[in-house]
This record gives structure tokens, C-alpha cells and sequence, in this order.
């Protein structure tokens, strides 16, 4: 169905704003529309109704804000040039040429400007992860100094302490074994107590087991004996049976029941959209004008369901159903193709077969009644006045 182009709106200006105010045909929200802008170009669209505007002088859509309020969007423009009064709001091409050359210029400019805003992101951020690293890469390096130093200073330390005590040895060859330091004389009188008796007798172990090992020293490295290596032996030959379970059905009924049940799964998250709310009133308003006969309002009230959940098939089947009562072939057959499409898909992802079987020989017959069909599509005055019936 073509879009319809929303009519109804008015515009104002102050020093440094410019204000749409759009009544749109239906309840609209933030999740439903979608709001594009350009420094001359505005356009809101919310299937199957959408509205554009061009405008006169340049604006700073980057900072535009728009409000929704049940049918009423409210869209605050800020001036590029504050303090200029416009004479017109709205600009008027002199032929649609124009109007198109200046629409694509402006949509180039936002693009160059979005990439430039995009490199010079990628850019800071590419600063402040280096300027990290160098950061981390310092802290790692003073750390590393600093073990390095402590252990230079602890090597040096036994270094000098076993020089000392190989020295003092030299010198005392008949009694190698260093005598234990003089007890340090307090007020009190005691030559020693426990604690330095416990680190005299260390000492003397310690110095006593580097001589030992001096004194023991090999004056030749024997050679080292190997063992030849050994290898099992072969293990013998034999045979592996194997036997598979013989099965019924193509697929076990267990993954038949998941493959179900994910189907479910996947349609209640369908009807739990951020829309479910409006998509659930929309539905059974249209299930029960559907079945009190009332097909051209049902089918406003489908597509107003398909604005929302783009692809329900549940949607797109009941459209064709009141397309075909209404003698519609031409869209009955388009609709039924659309359903068809997303249920083929739908039980391809879930790899289910038999579910829909009925329902699809159904929408093929309405395919085949469409092509087959000598009325062409209702007149468009038509079709936009029952959507606005909606």
C-alpha cells in the first residue's frame, strides 16, 4: 500500500526557534516514528502515513527536538542565524528538480559532517587508549627498577658476607671455622641471651656446611650413564563393532517436540514486542471487526498492526482474508505471498515441518486467484480514506 502524506500541520518561528506542529492521523510514539532532519529537510514517518517539510533557511537539526503528545509531534528547529526573522517557514522550489538537488545536497552534508564527527571520535579515543598505555607501560617500568634494585642490593649483601667469612678462613687455616661475634655488653651484665645463642649456632651450621661442600668438591664431573630406551610391544589386532539405534521417523520425536516448542517460544516473544501493548489492542480489534463482517475496517485496522510488528504473518494472512471478501484479488495475493515468505522462513530457522501445512496451501490458492485476477488494485481515494477511517 502507498504511503499517505500527513497534510495537517501548522508552523511558527521565534528568534531562535523554528516550530512543526504535525496532528497525525493515529496515536504515534517515540518507538513507532521515525524523525529524520537535515539542516533544510524535516520528514517523520510512521507506516503506512509520514510528513516532510522543507524549509526556507538553514537550521541546526543536530540539536532539533521533537515531542510526541497522543496524535500531536511538536518539532523545535533552533535557527542557524538566531535573530532572524523568516518570511516564509516552508520554501518553495521552482520546479521538483530543484527541490530534489537541494534535498540531496543537504543529505550529503550531514553525511560528511557525521563522518568527520565519527573520525574525530575515533581519533580521541585513539589518544586516551595511548596516552593509558604509557601510563601503564611507566608504573610496570618503575616497579621493575625497583624489584631489580632490592634484589641487587640483597646479592650484593651475601656476596660481600661470604667474601668476609672465605677471607677470615685464608687467614685462620688451623682453626677454619669462624669464632661467633663477641655478645654486645649491656647494662645489666649478661653476656648473652637465648636469641643470640639461636643465631650464633645458624652462623656456625651455615659456615660449617660451605666447607663441608669446599672439602668434598670433585676434581674430575664423572660421565653421565644413559639407559637405552625401551619400546612396547605391539599391542594385538582386533575388531571394533559398533551398532547404531534404528529409528522410526526422520527425526526423534524429542527434537521434534523442541523444535515445537522453540516455534512457540518464538511467537510469544514476537507478541512481547516494545509495541505488545497497542500491537495486542490492534489485534483484537481487528479479529472482531473481522468477524463481525466489517472486512474494510479490519484491514485499516491489520495495517495498522503491521506499522508496528512489520512481520507478522498473522497480520499479513487476516489482510488477505478481508482483501479477498472486499474482491481485492490483486492484494489478497500480495498479503498471502508476504505470509507465505515469513513462514517458509520461520520454519526454516526453526527446522519444523507440518505445523503450517494447511495455512499455506490456503495462501497459495489466494497467490494463484490474485495472478489469475482481471481487477487491478481499489482506487487510491479509496484506500486512503478507509486507512483514515482507522
Amino acid at each position: 500500500m502507498p504511503p499517505i502524506l500527513v497534510r495537517d500541520y501548522s508552523t511558527s518561528q521565534t528568534e531562535t526557534h523554528v516550530y512543526a506542529v504535525v496532528q497525525w492521523p493515529r496515536l504515534i510514539t517515540a518507538k513507532s516514528a521515525d524523525v529524520y532532519a537535515n539542516d533544510v529537510y524535516l520528514k517523520l514517518n510512521a507506516a503506512p502515513f509520514f510528513f516532510e517539510l522543507d524549509l526556507a533557511h538553514p537550521v541546526t537539526y543536530d540539536a532539533a527536538t521533537c515531542t510526541f503528545d497522543g496524535q500531536t509531534v511538536t518539532v523545535a528547529l533552533p535557527k542557524l542565524e538566531p535573530g532572524v526573522e523568516w518570511a516564509e517557514v516552508k520554501y518553495t522550489a521552482p520546479s521538483p528538480a530543484d527541490l530534489r538537488a537541494r534535498r540531496a545536497d543537504a543529505s550529503q552534508r550531514r553525511l560528511a559532517r557525521e563522518e568527520e564527527a565519527r573520525k574525530k571520535r575515533e581519533s580521541e579515543k585513539w589518544e586516551r587508549h595511548r596516552y593509558l598505555v604509557k601510563q601503564q607501560m611507566e608504573v610496570e617500568r618503575e616497579e621493575r627498577e625497583r624489584v631489580a634494585a632490592t634484589k641487587r642490593e640483597e646479592r650484593e649483601m651475601a656476596e660481600a658476607s661470604v667474601y668476609d667469612w672465605v677471607e677470615t678462613a685464608r687467614d685462620g687455616a688451623p682453626a677454619p671455622e669462624p669464632q661467633p661475634p663477641a655478645p654486645v655488653e649491656d647494662d645489666g651484665g649478661d653476656e648473652s641471651s637465648d636469641d643470640d645463642d639461636e643465631e650464633v649456632r645458624a652462623l656456625r651450621a651455615r659456615f660449617q656446611t660451605i666447607q663441608l661442600r669446599q672439602q668434598q668438591a670433585p676434581t674430575t664431573t664423572p660421565a653421565p650413564t644413559t639407559t637405552p630406551a625401551t619400546c612396547p610391544e605391539p599391542r594385538a589386532r582386533g575388531q571394533i563393532e559398533i551398532k547404531f539405534t534404528p529409528r522410526q521417523f526422520v527425526s526423534a520425536a524429542r527434537e521434534t517436540q523442541d523444535a515445537k516448542w522453540a516455534a512457540q517460544m518464538e511467537e510469544a516473544r514476537r507478541r512481547r514486542n516494545p509495541n505488545d501493548a497497542e500491537a495486542a489492542k490492534l489485534e483484537a480489534k481487528a479479529m472482531a471487526l473481522q468477524a463481525q463482517g466489517q472486512w474494510l475496517l479490519a484491514a485499516d485496522a491489520y495495517a495498522g498492526l503491521l506499522a508496528l510488528a512489520p512481520n507478522s504473518h498473522r497480520a499479513y494472512v487476516g489482510r488477505s482474508e478481508c482483501y479477498t471478501q472486499l474482491g481485492y484479488l490483486d492484494l489478497a495475493g500480495q498479503d498471502a505471498a508476504r505470509a507465505l515468505r515469513i513462514i517458509e522462513d520461520m520454519e526454516q530457522a526453526h527446522d519444523i515441518a507440518g505445523v503450517y501445512d494447511q495455512v499455506k496451501a490456503e495462501l497459495r490458492q489466494r497467490i494463484k486467484a490474485g495472478v489469475a485476477a482481471t481487477t487491478t488494485s481499489p482506487p487510491a481515494a479509496v484506500a486512503a480514506g478507509g486507512m483514515m477511517a482507522v
